[in-house]
């Protein structure tokens, strides 16, 4: 079975080089890598393609302009030859035998989807070595419907969220599946949700092997009105005609805490007008 890991990067020059050695060595080596890079503007073009030079498993897609990491990642999917996909952020770390080991859960499971936990890393307080997945204390995979999917995202105390996951997806449950190019944040969080409601199969499961980098220019820390505002049009999109009643009391609480975002960022937005 291939796997296509899918990376968008931009600006990223400096830890590409670890995050795409951390791929090529995977115990799985049945891959490819497509690296689209978003019109960064450093080093990262020569970066990739130092590595392309090193390994054939190794593409990189050049964007013309900056679009965003949802029309990156689309880049990333239309090129994908695999029967399965990874996503994987440009500056993340994978566990040597991450991707053998999700592939056989996935077959085990019989899964569309497979999200291991992530442990944290990096240079902010809260990269200390925890683990997203640390407070469901998870022993065995655990599977994930659309209502908890949602619920996990609502801001439950007792829930981690669960669009930070990096999932493995079965090339044919994802199908003509792509990320809405208006969401710059959340983005993965309502692609994954999209694939819940088309009757993916989704499963937690209990190790830590992706390696995920906190620091102070991370792209899902920036919260603006810009920002909110398509995420809470996608959002809608995917709660119309929704019947299940679980689910549509999930997807409810989700957009009132949504537009509690947005009047704060209006807000700041409105003081800083002064």
């Amino acid at each position: 079975m291939r796997i296509s890991v899918l990376m968008a990067n931009y600006r990223g020059a400096a830890t590409l080089p670890e995050a795409m050695a951390s791929v090529l060595r995977q115990s799985h080596a049945d891959l490819e890598l497509i690296v689209v890079d978003d019109a960064s503007g450093d080093d990262s073009a020569a970066v990739v393609r130092q590595a392309m030079a090193a390994d054939p498993r190794v593409r990189l897609i050049e964007q013309p302009t900056n679009a965003g990491p949802s029309a990156a990642r689309n880049r990333a999917v239309e090129a994908a030859t695999g029967d399965w996909l990874a996503i994987m952020d440009s500056d993340d770390i994978l566990h040597p035998a991450r991707l053998e080991r999700m592939l056989a859960a996935a077959e085990a499971l019989k899964a569309d989807v497979v999200a291991d936990d992530m442990l944290f890393f990096g240079e902010t307080v809260d990269a200390s070595g925890r683990t997203l997945l640390g407070p469901l204390a998870l022993t065995a995979p655990m599977p994930v419907d659309a209502a908890l999917f949602v619920e996990a995202n609502s801001g439950r105390a007792d829930l981690p969220p669960l669009g930070y996951l990096k999932p493995l997806v079965r090339r044919s449950a994802w199908g003509a599946l792509r990320y809405d190019p208006a969401v710059r944040i959340g983005e993965d969080y309502d692609v994954y949700l999209r694939l819940l409601l088309r009757g993916a199969r989704l499963f937690l499961l209990p190790e830590a092997l992706y390696l995920y980098r906190r620091h102070s220019g991370s792209i899902s820390h920036r919260l603006s009105v810009a920002a909110l505002e398509p995420l809470i049009a996608a959002h809608d999109r995917s709660a119309a005609g929704l019947a299940d009643p679980a689910l549509v009391a999930a997807m409810a609480r989700r957009r009132a805490g949504l537009e509690k975002l947005l009047a704060f960022e209006r807000l700041v937005a409105a003081m800083k007008a002064r």
